[in-house]
């Protein structure tokens, strides 16, 4: 029996007074709004297995609020949160239409066929969405973009179909709306570049740790909380950018990142870095500053490549002595911390030009500071210093010194 059938008329003038020829109620939309309301809150919804399968089954009025709220209150949903899943949906089959539209903007000259744009617009949402998958499906095979730009398209949803994409080796999301990466997206095995910045992801999928020829991976300027495990998977990744969300701790597979030059996790609300960090022995750029690190791991001294260490704005107490291993070390920026004292072993570093001290609580210098040959600029200024060493007027290269008056 059809859902229409469940419709009782009788207790209704209007319809009683209806011309019995007239089988059809017509558009559901010509009907006053107070007898509409009475339709639909018949309907039988409670049959219905969930709010998603009336849109499903009710596809056409999904733009109708009198439905929204029909619906909802016969199902024991508050309309607000039914009005939210219509919501959902219309923005779902617009940004269908958007990355649809871009595609074909980039495959322009293919032979692949496409739907009229503007008449599809005026279709109902389930089949737009409905539609776009089918067509990603049918064509995934003859789609031979290799680079998708769908930045800054004011994208809030990414269609899991995304992920059969699989020529792709370039892909570019940043600058949307984003909230959640489908699970698909770690079907693109030819994927080498992946952005994902700016925009409001807040997790994570751990199926990103299936992206095996990926060397550059972007998510910066996010709501991520935490990073999965399976990151540690990715052999082949060279850049790793995640500054600005609100990530609390590193999984320490991140040790596992062998190939990784360049890792930036500043800005977030770390409060420990895990010794396997040590193990990237090709990073050259460290950056952890502005978090809420107190201490750094001795392993650190292992990063025999490295050359900018960035770990101002935290809350370390001291410095490892290890950190005297670094001899490629360039520029290291420990201001705005809680360090006490400086290790001696900090004079190996024959690479160091630029050396940032400022804002700690130093009370002495190690004369072991004159052997940084090649040290351009020396930052000590709010330190509860008494006096410099005189082995401090050995740095030739010296060019400035920046110390609060002794």
């Amino acid at each position: 029996m059809s859902l229409l059938s469940s419709v009782s008329c009788a207790s209704s003038p209007s319809i009683n007074n209806m011309d019995e020829s007239d089988t059809s109620l017509g558009p559901l939309n010509k009907i006053p709004d107070e007898l509409r309301l009475k339709i639909l809150g018949n309907l039988g919804f409670n049959d219905l297995k969930n709010m998603r399968e009336v849109c499903s089954q009710f596809s056409e009025l999904i733009n109708d609020r009198l439905f929204c709220i029909a619906t909802g209150a016969s199902m024991g949903v508050k309309a607000d949160t039914f009005v939210t899943l219509i919501n959902e949906i219309k923005i779902k089959a617009d940004n269908a239409i958007t990355i649809w539209e871009a595609i074909k903007k980039q495959l322009d000259g293919s032979i692949i066929s496409y739907p009229d744009f503007d008449e599809l617009k005026g279709k109902d949402k389930i089949f737009i969405i409905t539609e776009f998958d089918k067509w990603i499906d049918t064509n995934k095979d003859i789609i031979n973009i290799t680079e998708l730009d769908l930045s800054n398209l004011d994208l809030k949803y990414l269609p899991s179909s995304i992920g059969n994409l699989n020529g792709l080796t370039k892909l570019d999301l940043s600058r949307n709306q984003i909230t959640s990466v489908p699970k698909e997206i770690g079907n693109l095995s030819s994927l080498t570049e992946l952005s994902l910045s700016n925009n409001q992801i807040t997790s994570v999928p751990k199926e990103i740790g299936n992206l095996n020829g990926l060397t550059k991976l972007d998510l910066s300027w996010n709501q991520i909380t935490s990073v999965p495990k399976e990151i540690g998977n990715l052999s082949s990744l060279k850049r790793l950018s995640l500054f600005y969300n609100q990530i609390i701790s590193v999984p320490k597979e991140i040790g596992n990142l062998s190939s990784l030059t360049k890792l930036d996790l500043s800005l977030n609300q770390i409060t420990s870095v895990p010794k396997e960090i040590g193990n990237l022995r090709s990073l050259t750029e460290l950056y952890l500053s502005n978090n809420q690190i107190t201490s750094v791991p001795k392993e650190i001294g292992n990063l025999s490549s490295l050359k900018r260490l960035y770990l101002f704005y935290n809350q370390i107490i001291s410095v490892p002595k290890e950190i005297g291993n670094l001899s490629s070390l360039k520029w290291l920026y420990l201001s705005d911390n809680q360090i006490t004292s400086v290790p001696k072993e900090i004079g190996n570093l024959n690479s160091l030009k630029w050396l940032y001290l400022s804002n700690n609580q130093i009370t002495s210098v190690p004369k072991e500071i004159g052997n940084l040959s090649n040290l351009k600029l020396f930052y000590l200024r709010n330190n509860p210093i008494i006096s410099l060493p005189i082995e401090i007027q050995s740095l030739s290269a010296l060019q400035s010194l920046s110390v609060s008056k002794l």
